[in-house]
């Protein structure tokens, strides 16, 4: 029992001993390797703190990033939808335009002087062109061929003040006519039935002989009452004629149409109307 106590005595004198020798050197140290003493400790007990704020931080930064990027994510569809509404082809795409119609691709050569209204194209009587094909882009309506040569041809186009387009709102059918003075487009003489409203869609129609059903022509721009109590729509057009360089135009395909379909057909016509007989 004696030889523990002692033992213990002694332990103890040699821990205060190396004690009093840790403090020598390190009082006697120069000051740089003082502080890095003193701090080296602190810095291994608190980098687990220092790491965790860290990791905290940037959890937050990512976090912040990420809500970021997702509104501009969000920002970048919404402007992407109104792009794809501005550029939206047609409201009678090519593909269903191409079984009735032959498309054939021209350059825009030359101009008349205001830009717009007259175009003349390199495609002529040897493509197959003639006098009132319908000319447009991907986009909508262009104009027709008022001119043909050899190897080329002139487009009346919709800012012509001769230009008479049959069109109608997309959206309840409303026939009229869409015509230009001094490179304003507007539909006139307009009634309440039409229900017109600003940004509605104005399309083409088939009377007439020349356009096809449905291609966009413009959207309503601005509404004007007139003194006799109708409207006057201005209509601010899809295509840009100052910024583009060809356009499509379009040659109907032949209709072929079975002899036995048509003996029926004419026969009819005979019995309603028998003052007329046709030739077969």
């Amino acid at each position: 029992m004696n030889l523990l106590v002692t033992k213990k005595k002694v332990n103890e004198k040699y821990f205060a001993l190396l004690l009093i020798f840790l403090s020598l050197i390190i009082f006697f140290l120069p000051q740089n390797f003082k502080l890095k003493f003193i701090i080296l400790p602190t810095e291994i007990f608190l980098r687990p703190l220092v790491l965790s704020k860290e990791f905290l931080l940037s959890l937050k930064n990512y976090r912040k990033e990420r809500n970021y990027f997702y509104e501009l994510l969000t920002q970048q569809n919404l402007l992407l939808a109104e792009l794809k509404k501005s550029l939206n082809i047609s409201y009678r795409p090519l593909n269903i335009l191409e079984n009735f119609y032959v498309i054939k691709r021209a350059n825009i050569i030359s101009r008349d002087n205001s830009l717009k209204r007259y175009l003349v194209i390199d495609k002529g009587l040897n493509d197959s062109i003639t006098v009132n094909l319908p000319v447009i882009t991907e986009k909508g309506i262009v104009g027709k061929i008022i001119a043909v040569g050899e190897k080329m041809s002139v487009v009346e186009t919709f800012y012509s003040p001769y230009s008479k387009i049959s069109a109608k709102i997309q959206k309840n059918n409303y026939l009229s006519a869409l015509s230009c003075k001094n490179d304003v487009l507007f539909l006139d003489y307009l009634d309440e039935d039409c229900q017109v409203e600003e940004n509605d869609t104005i399309v083409s129609t088939e009377l007439g002989g020349i356009f096809p059903e449905g291609l966009k022509i413009g959207v309503v721009k601005k509404i004007e009452r007139k003194k006799e109590g109708n409207f006057r729509v201005i209509i601010e057009p899809i295509v840009n004629l100052l910024k583009i360089d060809d356009v499509l135009v379009l040659i109907r395909k032949e209709q072929k149409i079975k002899k036995d379909e048509l003996e029926i057909l004419l026969r009819q016509l005979e019995l309603k109307l028998p003052e007329i007989k046709f030739i077969r």
